[in-house]
C-alpha cells in the first residue's frame, strides 16, 4: 500500500467540510453586519416579518397557537401558523430555554435558513455520486455552496421565511429516494416468498426517511404538490422503461408504498386536505396498479408497445375519472400546479413573480446571469448529457433526475420565484457534466477473465499508476468546472454583502417610534401575544373601541405588524389595488372613504413611493393608470442635441401621496404656471417621443389655461420640473396632521431633499 496517497474518502470529506464552511461564511459572516445593526436583529426577507409575528405569539404560548392574527390586517385578519412557524419555535423553545428573551428569540431564528441552506450541499453530493461518481458529488456541492440568486439569498442570515424549507425538505426527500430506488432495483416479491429478507429490505430505511422529509415539505407548503407531480410522472416513465426492457418492476412499486406511507402518517395528523390526501394515494397506488399490469402483460408475453399504450390509456382514463369524480379536487391540484409552472410576462411589480427571461415583457439574460453564472450553461449541457443517458441506460435515478429538472424548468423561467428549485438542480447537472466527462475520458474498468495474470508488483505497479492516471484526470476536470463557477461566486458574495430586503435604519427608527408613541389599537401591548381564536363561520372578528389601523404601502404591511406591533391597511400578501388608488387619488373624497373603511388613525410615506424614478411607477399602474398621467420624460433640442426633461403633469402634484409627502398637507399657490408645447416625433428604431418646441411661463393657472384654450392647434399641457414646485394650486388637507418626521433626509428627484419618512395622523373622527 502506498502510504502517501491520501484516502479517497478522507479528501472527499476534506472537499465537503470546505464546501459546507463556504457556504456557511457566504451565508453567515457576510451578511452579519447587516442583519446585527446596532440596536436592532434585522430580518432580510419580506414575509420573513411575517413569520416572526407568528413566531413571537408561538413561543410565549408554545405548543399553542393563535388561530387567528387579528395583527395581519383589517378586517380580514390572518389564519394560524403554518409548520415552518412551528420548526422555528420549536427551535428557539429548544435551544432559548422556557422563556427566551426577544433577544433570544431574534438571535436563534436569524441562523435557521443559513444552517439550513448549507445543509443543501449533502444531498448535492450524495446525489451527484449517485448519478455518475464522487467527483460529480463534489462538484454538485461547490456548486450548490457558492450558487448565487434565489437559492442563496433565501438561505442568507435572518431570511426567516418558509422557502428555504422548499429548497431544504426536497433536496434531502430526492437524496433519500433515489438511494432507496438505486438499492432496492434488484428487488423482486419472489425474494420474499423464499425468505430473502435482507436484500429485500435494504431499501427500507431509505424510503422510511425519504417519507419523513416528503411529509414536512407536504405540510410546509401547498404548493409541494408539484414534487408529487414529478414523483408520479416519474414513477410512469420508469414503469414504461423497464417493462419495455424486461427489467421487473416490483422494486418500484414497493419504494412507492413505503416511502409515501410515511409522508401520510406525517400529514394526516396536521391536515385533511383531500387534495394532498388523494395525491399522495395516487403516488402510492398507481406504481402498484402498474407494477400488477407489468407481471401480467409480462406473463402473457404482450409486446413492450402494448404496456405502453394500455398505460397511456389508463391515464388518460384517469384523468378523466378524475374530473367527473372529484372534480374539485381535480380543479384544486391542478390549480395548485398551475400556479407554480405559470408565466406573468406582464409582471412588473412583484419581483419573484417576474419571469426569469422575459421580466417586464422583454427577453433579457441578466436575470439568468444573476441567479446563476456561468452555471446555467454548464447545467443545461449537462442536462443533455443526463436525459440522453437516462433514455439509453433506462436507470432509475438519471430518469427521475431528468424528470425532476424537466419540470421545474418551466417552472423557474416563468417565474423568479422557482429560481431556487433550479439552482440546486442546475448544481447537481454541473457536477453530473463533470463527472461525465471523467468517465469518458478515463472509464473505469473492470478486470475481465482474460486479463493475464502478472506478477505481484508489477500489479501494484499497474494499479498505482491507473489510479494516479485517473485521479489526474479527474482533478483536471474538476478543477475546471469549479472555476467556471468563479463568476457565479463573485456574484454570490456582493449579494451576502448586500441583501436588498432588509429594513433600513430609518426605517427601523420611524416604526420604533410608532410603537412607543402610539395608543395601543387592542389596549394592551401584551394583546400582541394573546391567544385569538378564529370567529364564527359566517361572523366577523369584533375589533375593539380602541382599535385603529395603519395605511402605508403593501411593502411596508409586515414591517409595521412585527416591528411596529400595528395593523396595516395592507402588506403583501394582500391586493395593492386600493392602497394604489388612496395615494393616487386627486381628491379628498376619494381617499377618505377608504380611511374611514380602514378605520385608519395613521399614515405613513417615505420617500421611494413618491419618487418617479423608484416605487410611484407601481402607484400609477395599480391604479389602472401608467406613469404617463403623472409624469413624462420629454426632450428638446438644445445646441443640435436632443436634451432629456422629466416634465410633471398636475395629477402628480395634487396625488394624495404628493401633497403629503411633498407638501405635508399644506394649501399651495404657486408664484408662476408653466405650458408646455409639444409635437410626436418617431427616433430611427420606431419609437415615438414627445419632442418639447415651447416652454412658456404664465402668471397663473387661469392665464395658463386661458393661454392653451385660445390654440387652434398643437398639444399644449401644464407642466412642473421640479417635483416640490406644484404649477397648480393644492387645497390644505386639513384632515391630517404631520405627527413624525425622520431625522434621515432623502430625494425625490429634486435639489432639495425632505425626511425620509413622514407620519400623519388622521384626525377626522371615524
Amino acid at each position: 500500500m502506498d502510504k502517501t496517497r491520501v484516502p479517497g474518502w478522507l479528501f472527499t470529506a476534506v472537499v465537503l467540510i470546505i464546501a459546507l464552511a463556504v457556504a456557511f461564511y457566504l451565508r453567515v459572516v457576510l451578511p452579519y453586519s447587516t442583519v446585527f445593526a446596532g440596536p436592532w436583529i434585522k430580518l432580510t426577507g419580506v414575509d420573513a416579518y411575517y413569520y416572526m409575528r407568528l413566531v413571537d405569539n408561538l413561543v410565549r404560548n408554545f405548543p399553542h397557537s393563535i388561530s387567528f392574527d387579528p395583527y395581519f390586517i383589517y378586517p380580514e385578519g390572518g389564519g394560524g401558523p403554518p409548520f415552518f412557524a412551528y420548526m422555528m419555535a420549536g427551535i428557539i423553545k429548544l435551544l432559548g430555554g422556557a422563556a427566551p428573551s426577544q433577544q433570544v428569540v431574534d438571535t436563534i431564528a436569524v441562523y435557521v435558513p443559513p444552517v439550513m441552506g448549507a445543509l443543501t450541499v449533502i444531498p448535492a453530493f450524495f446525489i451527484g455520486r449517485l448519478l455518475v461518481n464522487r467527483w460529480a458529488g463534489l462538484v454538485a456541492a461547490v456548486a450548490v455552496a457558492v450558487m448565487p440568486g434565489e437559492i442563496l439569498n433565501r438561505s442568507l442570515l435572518g431570511f426567516t421565511d418558509h422557502h428555504i424549507s422548499e429548497i431544504f425538505f426536497p433536496s434531502y426527500f430526492a437524496m433519500f429516494f433515489m438511494l432507496a430506488i438505486h438499492h432496492s432495483r434488484h428487488f423482486t416479491y419472489q425474494m420474499l416468498l423464499k425468505g430473502n429478507f435482507p436484500p429485500a429490505s435494504r431499501h427500507i430505511p431509505y424510503s422510511f426517511i425519504a417519507g419523513i422529509f416528503m411529509g414536512l415539505y407536504l405540510i410546509s407548503w401547498r404548493g409541494s404538490l408539484i414534487f408529487l407531480f414529478i414523483v408520479l410522472v416519474f414513477f410512469i416513465l420508469q414503469f414504461i422503461s423497464d417493462h419495455m426492457r424486461g427489467f421487473p418492476t416490483d422494486y418500484l412499486s414497493k419504494v412507492a408504498i413505503t416511502c409515501f406511507l410515511i409522508a401520510l402518517l406525517i400529514y394526516l395528523p396536521v391536515s385533511r386536505d383531500r387534495a394532498v390526501l388523494l395525491s399522495l394515494a395516487a403516488v402510492m397506488l398507481v406504481p402498484v396498479a402498474l407494477n400488477i399490469l407489468s407481471t401480467v402483460l409480462a406473463a402473457r408475453h404482450a409486446g413492450p408497445p402494448v404496456f405502453a399504450a394500455v398505460v397511456a390509456g389508463l391515464v388518460a382514463l384517469g384523468i378523466l375519472i378524475g374530473w367527473f369524480v372529484f372534480r374539485d379536487v381535480f380543479q384544486s391540484v391542478a390549480g395548485d400546479i398551475s400556479r407554480v409552472i405559470t408565466w406573468k410576462t406582464e409582471q412588473r411589480f412583484i419581483g419573484e413573480e417576474k419571469s426569469l427571461f422575459l421580466p417586464g415583457g422583454t427577453f433579457s439574460l441578466d436575470s439568468a446571469w444573476q441567479q446563476y453564472g456561468l452555471a446555467l450553461y454548464t447545467g443545461l449541457i449537462g442536462l443533455l448529457a443526463l436525459a440522453w443517458q437516462a433514455v439509453k441506460k433506462g436507470s432509475a435515478v438519471l430518469v427521475f433526475m431528468a424528470v425532476w429538472v424537466l419540470v421545474i424548468m418551466p417552472a423557474t423561467f416563468g417565474m423568479v420565484r422557482f429560481s431556487a428549485y433550479f439552482g440546486f438542480c442546475l448544481a447537481v447537472l454541473t457536477g453530473y457534466l463533470a463527472g461525465y466527462i471523467i468517465e469518458a475520458v478515463y472509464p473505469v474498468r473492470e478486470p475481465t477473465a482474460t486479463d493475464r495474470p502478472r506478477k505481484k508488483g508489477k500489479k501494484k505497479a499497474g494499479l498505482a499508476k491507473a489510479r494516479a492516471g485517473r485521479t489526474a484526470v479527474a482533478v483536471a476536470v474538476a478543477a475546471a468546472f469549479l472555476i467556471t463557477l468563479l463568476p457565479g461566486a463573485a456574484l454570490a458574495v456582493n449579494q451576502a454583502k448586500t441583501p436588498t430586503h432588509a429594513p433600513p435604519d430609518v426605517w427601523m427608527e420611524a416604526l420604533d417610534w410608532l410603537r412607543a408613541n402610539t395608543s395601543e389599537p387592542f389596549g394592551s401591548a401584551d394583546y400582541y401575544y394573546a391567544l385569538d381564536a378564529s370567529p364564527d363561520p359566517g361572523k366577523a372578528y369584533e375589533y375593539p373601541a380602541t382599535f385603529y389601523s395603519v395605511v402605508a404601502w403593501s411593502d411596508y404591511g409586515y414591517w409595521i405588524t412585527r416591528i411596529g406591533r400595528r395593523v396595516p391597511h395592507t402588506n403583501p400578501a394582500t391586493d395593492r389595488v386600493d392602497a394604489a388608488l388612496y395615494f393616487t387619488a386627486q381628491d379628498e373624497s376619494s381617499q377618505s372613504g377608504l380611511m374611514n373603511q380602514s378605520r385608519a388613525k395613521y399614515v405613513i410615506i417615505d420617500n421611494r413611493i413618491a419618487n418617479p424614478n423608484d416605487k410611484f411607477y407601481a402607484l400609477a399602474n395599480l391604479s389602472g393608470k401608467t406613469e404617463s398621467d403623472f409624469y413624462e420624460l420629454c426632450w428638446q433640442q438644445k445646441e443640435g442635441k436632443y436634451v432629456p426633461l422629466l416634465v410633471f403633469y398636475p395629477e402628480y402634484y395634487r396625488s394624495m401621496v404628493i401633497r403629503l409627502y411633498n407638501f405635508d398637507g399644506k394649501a399651495v399657490s404657486p408664484a408662476s404656471t408653466m405650458v408646455m408645447s409639444w409635437q410626436e416625433r418617431q427616433m430611427p428604431d420606431g419609437q415615438n417621443f414627445k419632442e418639447i418646441t415651447a416652454l412658456k411661463s404664465f402668471r397663473s393657472v387661469s392665464e395658463a389655461e386661458t393661454y392653451i384654450a385660445g390654440q387652434k392647434q398643437g398639444n399644449y399641457r401644464i407642466i412642473g420640473t421640479d417635483p416640490l414646485v406644484s404649477p397648480v394650486p393644492l387645497q390644505a388637507l386639513n384632515q391630517y396632521k404631520a405627527v413624525y418626521q425622520s431625522k434621515q433626509k432623502a430625494g425625490v428627484g429634486s435639489a432639495t431633499q425632505l425626511p425620509a419618512i413622514k407620519i400623519f395622523e388622521y384626525t377626522t373622527a371615524h
